[in-house]
């Protein structure tokens, strides 16, 4: 705390100074403010950290690295969630999400939207937790997005993608709920996964001889 105090005087030191007049000294007035809010969460004094991060992002420090990304993790710890959904797509936007924290990001903004209400919004961004490696906990999700909307046959591709992140021995389970409300197609993959799977099951295999 006594380091994270230092930093925020010295920052406030500068600010009062008026040093935003240049862009050198108003870049290192940020970058002051920046270690003071790191040391400050560090200490998990998060209402002080918030504002000496704003202060840095406010004052051009919005490209230090992690800065807008640290302010997201601050706002949503701090239940605004307004200013997460912010700063999580500034930090997106910017770069500072390192590639395995990207779905995590992700699945945050789609509990921000559905907190919200804004179904496309928490669709998109459960989209883009699958694309950056988070199936195993967006597929689930997206499952039951579409069932809340009644959309059951995409809840069946949702489930069906979502039994690949499964251990063998709870996939069929998953892919019998899936199967009344599949696609031709997919109910294809279906029932090859479930006689892969061993089970005994005869509409399974009245389906499979149907086909062929």
């Amino acid at each position: 705390a006594e380091a994270a105090a230092l930093w925020q005087q010295a920052a406030e030191l500068a600010t009062a100074a008026g040093n935003e007049a240049s862009t050198d000294l108003a870049e290192a007035t940020a970058i002051l403010w920046f270690h003071a809010g790191r040391l400050w969460h560090e200490c998990g004094e998060l209402d002080r950290a918030y504002a000496a991060l704003g202060q840095a992002v406010a004052r051009g420090g919005r490209d230090l690295p992690r800065a807008q990304l640290l302010l997201a993790d601050l706002a949503y710890a701090l239940q605004d969630p307004e200013a997460a959904t912010f700063y999580y797509r500034q930090a997106l936007h910017a770069g500072q999400v390192p590639p395995s924290l990207r779905a995590s990001v992700y699945l945050r903004l789609a509990e921000l939207s559905r907190q919200r209400d804004d179904g496309h919004g928490e669709e998109q961004a459960l989209a883009s937790a699958v694309e950056a490696g988070g199936g195993a906990q967006a597929w689930p999700l997206l499952a039951e997005l579409f069932a809340r909307r009644g959309d059951l046959s995409r809840r069946a591709m949702a489930q069906v993608a979502w039994a690949d992140h499964l251990p063998p021995d709870q996939q069929a389970a998953l892919l019998f709920e899936a199967a009344p409300h599949a696609p031709d197609l997919l109910l294809s993959r279906i029932d090859d996964q479930l006689i892969a799977l061993a089970t005994d099951d005869e509409a399974v295999r009245d389906r499979v001889m149907a086909r062929n």
